[in-house]
């Protein structure tokens, strides 16, 4: 891979520091070593001291962050930890802190990424990503033995089994299994949980390993799905419709799946905690003439993006079961006082859940990102499809929401005017 300069530094008040990627084979002989002509181009902040070590251990890690598909950068990060490990064994003055083992841990898990580029054999690339996140666990544990206090810790740990699940264990499994003892899935992702900790020094790192959990969510629970499409691709009748897969009991996702809401509850209010804590310790305490590219803003705005998301996906069952009611179905089904109620109280349900999301995704808008405005209107659309029909509030939300996409809308010279006319053309 050809050599690149990364540099971060868009603050004034970073400066640049280049750090060799050293030539020696790593100590557990796990990553090819690069060539120790490759320099990589960090920045590091003002008051940082650049001759430090483990200061420029941590801006190679953050260039890395910011650029996942280099390689070359992970390989160098895992070297860079085995050389300051051999320096410490050489001179006990050394002290490696907590982010050291956060980091080396780290990097020994992302190293399970770029495995399916290196080998198609699938029991070979099951092997070494067992033991690529074996050594990642082993030296979280060394870590706590070291820092048994550090939330930076318990939070890495939480992240690299929500990395191993997906990628070693789920990637494995077949709608037919009935192993649920071999993985014991369900155990591991609440020790998962059980694990992470909010510090307030680790916004970032938390809501990285939050977004883990919100994917994995996402991957159990459409897991049957590919098999249901492939199914469904395998038929000669096109008029035959999809075949519903469904796990067996003892399937290693199935007590996951029955526990669902508990999961996307426990990750509801962990990113709420997350926004609460950076709304009183950062966004209370600057003006309102903070840049919008400062990193703590646009990780605020991130959170808020994503709690909006969240919201609506909660409101998606309640929604559908109004709709179906109240639209989908026959007119002597619309008049049925058991199903009224029941649409009555779906709605109940989903109005305050989009009327939250329509709050943080108002949040998460940016004045020069239109497609923020329009997450918002649709989101207001949605609410107004909650509402009775032709109603006040109803006809009040499709028209701010029309305000919103008509200003979207000029100033991406057209980009939103299929959402546009959809919501004109509503009956």
């Amino acid at each position: 891979m050809a050599k690149r300069a990364l540099g971060l530094g868009k603050s004034k008040k970073q400066k640049k520091q280049k750090v060799a990627v050293p030539e020696e084979q790593s100590s557990e002989g796990t990553v090819p070593a690069p060539s120790a002509a490759n320099q990589i181009e960090i920045a590091l902040d003002e008051n940082e001291d650049a001759d430090d070590e483990l200061v420029q251990l941590k801006g190679l890690w953050e260039t890395f962050l910011k650029d996942k598909d280099n390689q070359l950068l992970l390989n160098g990060v895992v070297h860079e930890c085995d050389r300051l490990l051999r320096l410490q064994d050489n001179d006990s003055t050394i002290k490696l802190s907590d982010l050291f083992h956060s980091i080396y841990a780290q990097a020994l898990a992302e190293l399970t990424v770029f495995l399916p580029e290196e080998t198609d054999d699938e029991e070979k690339k099951y092997e070494r990503m067992n033991e690529f996140f074996d050594a990642a666990l082993e030296r979280y544990r060394l870590g706590a033995e070291k820092y048994p206090e550090t939330p930076l810790l318990s939070l890495t740990q939480t992240k690299i089994i929500l990395q191993r699940i997906p990628l070693q264990y789920i990637s494995q499994l077949s709608p037919l299994d009935q192993n649920d003892e071999k993985y014991k899935l369900y155990d591991l992702l609440e020790s998962a949980k059980s694990s992470y900790t909010l510090s307030s020094n680790q916004h970032q790192l938390a809501y990285d390993v939050l977004l883990s959990f919100y994917d994995l969510l996402d991957i159990i629970e459409t897991f049957e799905d590919k098999e249901e499409l492939e199914d469904g691709l395998d038929s000669d009748d096109e008029g035959e419709e999809l075949v519903e897969v469904v796990l067996h009991e003892n399937h290693p996702l199935t007590k996951i799946k029955k526990n669902m809401n508990q999961n996307y509850e426990w990750l509801k209010e962990n990113l709420l905690n997350l926004f609460n804590d950076i709304s009183s310790s950062f966004c209370n305490k600057v003006g309102p003439d903070i840049d919008k590219d400062h990193p703590t803003v646009v990780l605020f705005k991130s959170i808020a993006r994503t709690l909006g998301q969240l919201y609506l996906k909660l409101a998606e069952e309640p929604s559908k079961t109004f709709a179906e009611l109240m639209y989908d179905s026959d007119d002597e089904e619309q008049t049925d006082k058991e199903a009224l109620e029941k649409a009555k109280n779906a709605q109940s349900k989903a109005i305050p859940l989009v009327e939250y999301a329509i709050r943080y995704l108002q949040e998460a808008k940016v004045e020069d990102e239109p497609q923020t405005w329009v997450d918002v209107a649709e989101a207001i659309i949605d609410l107004g499809n909650l509402y009775d029909y032709e109603s006040k509030e109803q006809e009040d939300s499709y028209k701010r929401a029309e305000e919103i996409l008509l200003k979207a809308n000029k100033a991406t010279h057209g980009k939103y005017q299929v959402i546009l006319d959809n919501l004109l053309n509503k009956d």
